[in-house]
């Protein structure tokens, strides 16, 4: 215990504290707190170059622009590769003048980025820099909601552009957007025909044939963009639109021979979770995995067929995905001798969806799991305490001292990429600001303190002495139409909750999913609980949890 308290030591603890000090400052526009804050945390720990950054913007909104300028420079001399510093230090030297060196500069962050928002951001500062007073008046035009005007503007700046393929693929949106086609679909060849392939450019050549009603081309040309580049959030978005206009007639078709009505059949799911496994290698105090009531439950992992068939059946209906694919559900997602496979097949299916894999990080193997790395989005870790004891008797059998370098391992390996839940309960309570502060420090994209749930529990003896005062949980009914929860022998429940599967809806290794979508079963549930009926449902009259906890 001693030996992992040290990592935290009182000097990171304070930099760490200072962080916040800053960030909430931030939040409310206290600029001359913040940059206080973020100086007292880098005279502390000056090797940080996103505090680096978060000071320069600080400074910047005080009118120090010299002194942002100082610290974007020391971020991009802390990072090199950061396109961050490189496109916020470009934005501030155009804004001066130095347009050269700003130009440079945002070259270098668009090479960097490999993904919007900073793409887009420095698309649009490049945009700026290169077309001047033609790109200004198009601009000023587009703020008074004046397309016309907007799009004069914007072709007098087409004539003029220079061989920047970026810049053209960022004039193009703006043409698309004012409406100016022609113009639009001129700026997307010739910015292909500087660099083929060009993701924004592809993306809006595919808005102009959703456009015109060419539907399946469009798709194509989005499908083969995002295998080619998935970080695209606008071609993401654009999939998902054209998704939605292709659902609909297919679910049209199908109410029209069902006899149901087309909003009977869901046009998008919020959340697709899959039991790729029954196994996991826990068996936490508070959840009925590998205890006697889940003793019937299948162990086996999801037959590779029965998983390509449920997905090719989405694909096919063009179900949309607005939240994410999750592939782990009462077994450890890293547990399944498949994953590298499914998350392939789920990432070439649909190229736009975040795709996560749930684990304790216990079974991580960077030689077989590495190779995740391109198909997924997110690595969803779940740890419920950093003091051993408490882990050991939280997480049973699973040993800290043995995982936890697993899980360091897992936040070099997918940087960018680690998403931590924290189940609070009282056993890990006073812990959380120390949790929170050693994943953040080691580069986790997030960490939620997740109010601790009953899971369906008939013996609630356990949960009620740790849980913090739980209330009945009450879903409403398109937390059920929206999702998709389904188990490793292809049984659908209603929530990721009935770890004893007491009241399936389905079976995917038995039905189509557009008859288990349409099933009496389900529809039962759903006019349940638009009636505020949940009690009359074993599984929800079980179902107890915690609020979120918020951590200062």
């Amino acid at each position: 215990m001693q030996r992992l308290w040290r990592k935290l030591d009182i000097r990171q603890r304070r930099v760490a504290a200072l962080i916040r000090t800053g960030n909430q400052a931030r939040d409310r526009r206290d600029w001359p707190m913040a940059a206080t804050s973020y100086a007292a945390a880098l005279a502390l720990d000056p090797g940080r170059a996103p505090i680096r950054i978060q000071q320069g913007h600080a400074l910047r909104e005080m009118g120090d622009h010299t002194g942002a300028l100082a610290a974007y420079r020391a971020a991009a001399a802390l990072a090199p590769e950061s396109a961050d510093a490189a496109l916020h230090l470009g934005h501030l030297l155009g804004l001066q003048g130095e347009r050269r060196e700003g130009l440079a500069l945002l070259r270098a962050a668009l090479h960097r980025a490999g993904a919007d928002p900073l793409l887009s951001a420095a698309i649009a500062e490049l945009s700026r820099l290169e077309f001047n007073a033609a790109w200004h008046a198009a601009e000023a035009a587009l703020a008074r909601h004046d397309r016309a005007e907007a799009a004069s503007h914007y072709l007098a700046a087409l004539a003029e552009v220079p061989s920047e393929a970026v810049v053209l693929a960022g004039l193009a949106e703006r043409l698309h957007e004012t409406g100016s086609k022609d113009a639009a679909a001129a700026a997307c060849r010739r910015a292909l025909s500087l660099s083929p392939n060009l993701p924004q450019a592809e993306t809006v050549l595919a808005l102009l044939e959703r456009d015109e009603g060419k539907l399946e081309a469009a798709f194509a040309r989005l499908d083969a963009t995002l295998k080619r580049q998935h970080a695209n959030p606008r071609a993401w978005a654009a999939m998902r639109d054209l998704r939605a206009e292709l659902n609909l007639g297919i679910r049209r078709l199908i109410a029209a021979e069902r006899g149901v009505r087309a909003e009977d059949l869901p046009a998008a799911f919020d959340f697709v979770c899959f039991g790729t496994t029954g196994s996991c290698n826990a068996s936490c105090i508070h959840c009925p995995t590998n205890k006697p009531e889940t003793a019937e439950a299948p162990r086996h992992p999801m037959p590779m067929p029965l998983f390509e068939g449920i997905l090719r059946q989405m694909a096919e209906h063009h179900f949309s995905i607005r939240g994410q694919i999750s592939l782990g559900l009462w077994g450890d997602g890293l547990v399944d001798p498949l994953v590298v496979e499914r998350a392939r097949l789920v990432r070439a299916l649909f190229p736009e969806a975040l795709v996560s894999v749930n684990t304790n990080g216990a079974a991580y193997n960077p030689r077989r799991h590495k190779a995740l790395f391109d198909s997924v989005t997110q690595i969803a870790v779940h740890l419920e305490s950093l003091v051993p004891e408490v882990y050991a008797e939280l997480m049973a059998p699973l040993r800290l001292e043995r995982v936890l370098p697993k899980i360091e391992a897992i936040l070099r390996d997918f940087p960018g990429k680690v998403y931590v839940s924290v189940p609070v309960s009282r056993l890990n309570l006073a812990e959380l600001p120390a949790i929170r502060a050693w994943f953040l420090e080691r580069g986790a994209n997030g960490v939620a303190f997740d109010g601790l749930a009953s899971r369906c529990s008939r013996d609630r003896t356990t949960f009620d002495r740790i849980s913090l005062g739980a209330s009945p949980i009450r879903c409403r009914p398109e937390q059920v139409s929206d999702c998709l929860i389904v188990d490793c022998d292809g049984t659908v429940t209603i929530c990721c909750m009935d770890f004893e599967r007491r009241e399936p809806v389905g079976n995917l290794a038995r039905d189509s999913l557009i008859d288990t979508l349409l099933s009496p079963a389900r529809r039962e549930v759903l006019d349940l609980f638009a009636a505020g009926r949940h009690a009359e449902r074993e599984s929800c009259r079980l179902c107890y949890g915690d609020p979120q906890t918020v951590v200062a």
